[in-house]
């Protein structure tokens, strides 16, 4: 590690770092002088994780503490086959917030989660920003819901002393979403953030998979408070037109425990619907969207062609 700071030390002029697969066999002391980057604008790094030292954060601690970086840096780590995700998890929060002051912290007004792939196949990615006058910005790979859960946890907390309402949270949700949506710790967290406004489904669902999907809908009361009781905007991607017309009926609609309360009293709207469909069923979708136009609670309804 030390070499490669030394290293670095000589590049005060870079704008994209990515370390892929080190090891590090000496560590810097603590009178080991900063790396200055100022004009960094992403810091990307995978660490050679085995069954013999499968501990990272220590390591990731120690490099971080010694880079300095301007406060739009974004970060990505690899965590895959670290058994200690959760450390790892926190250290990286601690410098993305270290970073910026806490008038800018206590600003954050839109909040961004993209959870990209099965948790479990190979370790997909996880984005996340959140921002306000500045932005804040980063990227884990790893394999599990408890780890999604836990940097959930970790916006959550960082959010946590914002004194500005969070007026935008957008939620993108990938492939195998059942999965992370069936498991009850992931559940909770996603409850623990402000109101999700904007919901984005990209993959294609089968009636399994979309099933959490439509419990989330089902469940909501506007009523009482829920992450999911106010979208307003719903993305759905190369889906079948059946699902897309119950996913967007599911929005709207009252729960299943409250069918004898009438729209006047107890209704949802939706300000934009965005639908993404394949050339094979433009057709049929073309006649659900005509239909969904017709719906005054939907302000807007938007058909695109995937290539």
């Amino acid at each position: 590690m030390v070499i490669l700071l030394d290293m670095l030390r000589d590049c005060p002029q870079l704008r994209s770092l990515d370390i892929k697969r080190c090891e590090f066999l000496a560590y810097p002391s603590e009178e080991t002088l900063q790396v200055l980057l100022p004009h960094l604008g992403d810091l990307s790094l995978s660490f050679n994780v085995n069954f013999r030292e499968p501990i990272l954060a220590p390591k990731l601690n120690r490099l971080l503490k010694h880079i300095q970086a301007p406060p739009h840096c974004t970060l990505q780590i690899d965590l895959a086959n670290a058994r200690d995700t959760k450390e790892v998890i926190t250290v990286s929060f601690a410098w993305l917030l270290a970073r910026h002051s806490k008038a800018v912290l206590k600003g954050m007004e839109t909040l961004e989660l993209r959870f990209g792939h099965s948790v479990s196949e190979p370790p997909g990615p996880f984005d996340f920003s959140f921002s306000g006058s500045t932005s804040i910005k980063g990227r884990f790979r790893f394999g599990g819901p408890k780890d999604y859960s836990q940097v959930v946890a970790c916006i959550v907390k960082a959010i946590a002393h914002s004194v500005a309402p969070i007026i935008s949270t957008s939620l993108n949700l990938g492939p195998f979403i059942a999965e992370l949506l069936s498991n009850d710790e992931f559940a909770d967290r996603l409850s623990e953030l402000p109101p999700i406004t904007h919901l984005e489904l990209e993959q294609e669902f089968g009636y399994i998979e979309a099933n959490p999907v439509f419990q989330i809908f089902r469940g909501m009361d506007p009523n009482n408070s829920s992450s999911f009781s106010a979208i307003r905007n719903l993305t759905i991607r190369d889906t079948s037109p059946n699902i897309v017309k119950g996913l967007v009926q599911a929005a709207l609609d009252p729960p299943l425990t409250s069918q004898d309360i009438t729209f006047e009293t107890y209704g949802r709207t939706l300000e934009r619907v965005k639908i993404y469909t394949r050339v094979s069923w433009f057709a049929e979708m073309e006649i659900l969207v005509e239909a969904l136009r017709e719906d005054f609670r939907i302000a807007q309804v938007d058909l695109c062609v995937t290539l």
